[in-house]
C-alpha cells in the first residue's frame, strides 16, 4: 500500500530476477515487458519486502515528475519500520533488565 496499484516506472536493469517465491511470499509489482517480479513481500511478517531496482538512487522527488518512481516513500516506510522494531527491542530490553534487577534483589535477601 505503499504506492497503490498506478503502473510505475523504476530502473529495472538487471541480470537475476527471483525465480520461485519461498513460502509465504507474494509479487506485489511485476514488470509490464517481461512480466518479471520486481517487488515482493512476506504475508506473515510486518516489513519484509523485496525490490530488484535500487530504491537509494531514486529518493528525489522531482524524478517523479520525469516518470520515474520517487523512492522516498518506500525509504521512510522503511525507516519507521525499523524505528517501531528498535522501540520494540528497546522496550523488551529494559524490561529483561528490570526483571533481572528484582531477580537479584530476592536472591539477595
Amino acid at each position: 500500500d505503499i504506492y497503490g496499484y498506478a503502473p510505475q516506472r523504476v530502473n529495472s536493469l538487471h541480470h537475476q530476477c527471483v525465480g520461485e517465491l519461498g513460502k509465504g511470499l507474494v509479487i506485489e509489482a511485476r514488470s509490464h515487458i517481461d512480466r518479471v517480479a520486481e517487488a515482493i513481500r512476506h504475508t506473515a511478517h510486518p516489513f519484509v519486502m523485496g525490490v530488484q531496482w535500487h530504491p537509494e538512487f531514486h529518493i528525489n522527488p522531482q524524478e517523479a515528475t520525469q516518470g520515474v518512481l520517487d523512492s522516498g516513500p518506500l525509504m521512510m516506510a522503511f525507516l519507521k519500520a525499523a524505528l517501531r522494531r528498535a522501540g520494540r527491542v528497546r522496550r523488551l530490553t529494559e524490561g529483561m533488565s528490570r526483571v533481572r534487577e528484582r531477580a537479584f534483589e530476592l536472591g539477595g535477601r
